[in-house]
């Protein structure tokens, strides 16, 4: 039995199971999971990423105490894994937890410049500054298929400017561990900048922010190793194959709506209550995307049905989240609804 997670972004953390093996109607009809089996009687800070593990455990990061947890669903229990530091087992940030086998996953630690290889719960290897695959890829993996296939997410920046707004472009890398070959499967782009120049040359300096709201293209890949990739402008979602055969999506929506000062004044609201504490920075000091992307940052979630779920930006609303269920056409065929805290 497979489990989709509903986490909390109070103080409590559970999850739900999807009941989405009935016939789904033409119409992408709107998917209610059932209610919570338990809570986990453990409180997160920030949770940042999940990974389930076959038996009835999770692997989950809280990036706010920058510490993992192995989560027992059965009897609700957690305890750390690793600690912080940079020794053996230690860690001093915690990036995505990347799938790379049945129940092996890799996470980044970029402070140290090196992964952890995980055997279920524990830590097995640490990826030497040299390794092979950090060479290669650098922090940018994705996942990996069951035929030791690695997929990666390089960004291409361009010289330093001052334009206005800039995109820059993120290479989908495919490393056959095997052979060791390395191809470019894709060119998506990145979230918007915008870059200011202070000061006069020789002394001049440079400084970039990301644009609120402006995310970037994304890609997973799935176990059989087919790649979904989300595309925006307009939003749809290609499949390529193991082959390298590209099935296109077609446009899953008409033009995206603005981003009015309403929706700033959603953001804010959202953004304060994740937080914790209020923002001290005014709305009209940041630079805003035009219109509201489809889909949040690590939208992307491989289902073990050769399926794709894609978390949407709903900044309109705190009551409710989506997801948007896509098959391997690149047609919605459901959208699961979440309560807004959880997702």
């Amino acid at each position: 039995m497979r489990f989709n997670y509903v986490v909390a972004l109070t103080a409590s953390f559970r999850f739900v199971s999807a009941g989405t093996s009935a016939a789904l109607a033409a119409q992408a009809p709107e998917i209610s999971l059932r209610s919570a089996m338990g809570p986990i009687e453990h409180e997160f800070n920030r949770i940042g990423s999940v990974r389930e593990l076959t038996g009835g455990r999770l692997l989950v990061s809280d990036v706010g105490e920058k510490t993992l947890y192995s989560i027992d669903l059965r009897s609700g229990s957690a305890h750390a894994v690793g600690r912080q530091g940079s020794g053996p087992g230690e860690y001093r940030d915690l990036g995505k937890l990347v799938p790379i086998g049945a129940d092996t996953t890799l996470i980044a630690d970029r402070s140290n410049r090196r992964y952890f290889v995980l055997n279920r719960d524990q830590i097995v290897r640490t990826t030497a500054p040299d390794d092979s695959v950090l060479e290669q890829l650098g922090f940018g993996l994705v996942g990996a298929d069951s035929t030791d296939r690695v997929l990666a997410a390089s960004v291409r920046r361009a010289g330093i400017t001052t334009a206005a707004r800039r995109r820059a472009q993120i290479a989908l890398l495919m490393l056959e561990r095997a052979s060791g070959r390395l191809d470019t499967i894709a060119v998506l782009r990145d979230a918007e900048v915008v870059t200011h120049q202070t000061g006069a040359a020789p002394r001049t300096s440079f400084s970039s922010i990301v644009v609120t709201l402006s995310v970037a293209e994304q890609a997973v890949i799935a176990a059989d190793g087919w790649v979904a990739i989300a595309l925006q402008d307009p939003y749809r979602v290609n499949w390529i194959a193991p082959s390298g055969a590209v099935r296109r999506g077609r446009p899953l929506e008409s033009a995206p709506a603005p981003v009015t000062d309403v929706i700033k004044q959603e953001w804010r609201r959202r953004t304060e209550r994740l937080l914790g504490r209020p923002l001290p920075i005014s709305l009209q000091d940041l630079p805003w995307a035009f219109v509201i992307p489809p889909y949040r940052t690590n939208a992307l979630h491989a289902l073990s049905d050769g399926r794709l779920l894609i978390e949407r930006e709903t900044v309109g609303t705190l009551s409710r989240a989506e997801y948007d269920l896509i098959d391997r056409h690149g047609d919605r065929v459901g959208v699961v609804v979440l309560a807004g805290r959880d997702r």
